[in-house]
């Protein structure tokens, strides 16, 4: 039986989507059907779920895994060791076998789990200047229906929360704090074995981040696909409420199951703005108090310059 050597570990929200995608092309790498399995983040606990992220993620993983063929998902829950087992069974000779769970930097359990699963494991971790990552993160929680305020709103809101965790609040802050996040890892497998890359890197120049990931990970710098990856692209919804109202009594969903392709593409143009609205100067000094101290930490702890992130 084969076993992951590599995870993506995050952040959410910070590109992982594409290097996913690049590396499931790669003819040395074998990618989990599943791009999100969760496995490893034994802290995040599904009891605890809110109605609306329910009706939003796909958890019935005794019907998935019930297939003999995995069919590619986004993003589940695994609980069971057999089902994550299987997740890597139709591997072959491929040098590099992984995953990529955005949840395993946050997750206070999963850096030690991986390492109890395969101490020799490569991690790799994508960053993104935490105040864009914040401003993303709302942008897709609004699309999804699982808010229905304005930003600044949004942030006061999940930051009062008593018992926050994943899927039970949005964590727009929390998601960003990296420096901890990152030394879990760093103190388990050691700098070697932990690859820190940046969104922005990715952005500006993706052929010399590609090629910096692929000598990383030891495999051949096979470019020539890397410019038509997939994203996850934001829209904002003309009426939040009502959006939050229809992914609630999962009345999207049922749309989304029973329409074609077609009629779904025109209900979108309906539903949601054309256009996506930037981030405010007033937003970001509001956000950046949450940042300034942390940006700092964990500019020492890479040794890296983010004063631009600052800005």
């Amino acid at each position: 039986m084969s076993k992951a050597n590599f995870f993506l570990v995050g952040a959410a929200k910070s590109g992982t989507t594409s290097v996913y995608d690049f590396l499931n092309r790669h003819s040395e790498v074998f990618m989990s059907p599943i791009k999100e399995p969760n496995f490893f983040s034994t802290d995040i606990r599904i009891d605890k779920f809110s109605e609306v992220y329910r009706k939003t993620t796909f958890l019935d993983t005794d019907k998935y895994f019930s297939n003999s063929n995995l069919e590619p998902l986004q993003l589940t829950f695994v609980r069971d060791r057999k089902h994550y087992d299987r997740l890597f069974e139709k591997a072959t000779n491929e040098p590099l076998i992984g995953e990529c769970s955005t949840s395993y930097l946050y997750s206070e359990n999963a850096a030690q789990n991986i390492f109890n699963y395969n101490p020799a494991a490569k991690i790799v971790i994508v960053l993104r200047n935490p105040i864009q990552r914040a401003y993303s993160h709302y942008l897709m929680a609004l699309k999804y229906g699982f808010i229905d305020t304005d930003f600044l709103t949004a942030i006061e809101q999940d930051q009062a929360k008593d018992d926050k965790g994943w899927g039970s609040s949005e964590l727009f802050i929390d998601l960003g704090l990296y420096t901890a996040q990152i030394k879990r890892y760093f103190d388990l497998f050691g700098e070697k074995q932990v690859n820190v890359m940046f969104m922005e890197d990715l952005q500006f120049n993706p052929k010399a981040f590609y090629y910096s990931l692929c000598e990383f990970l030891k495999i051949d710098k096979q470019d020539y696909f890397y410019k038509d990856l997939k994203s996850n692209s934001a829209l904002v919804p003309k009426h939040p409420t009502l959006n939050k109202f229809l992914v609630k009594f999962g009345l999207k969903k049922f749309v989304k199951q029973i329409s074609p392709l077609i009629l779904i593409k025109f209900l979108k143009v309906l539903v949601f703005n054309s256009e996506v609205p930037k981030l405010t100067i007033i937003e970001k000094k509001f956000i950046l108090k949450y940042y300034e101290k942390e940006i700092e930490n964990l500019a020492l702890l890479l040794n890296r310059d983010l004063k631009h992130w600052l800005l």
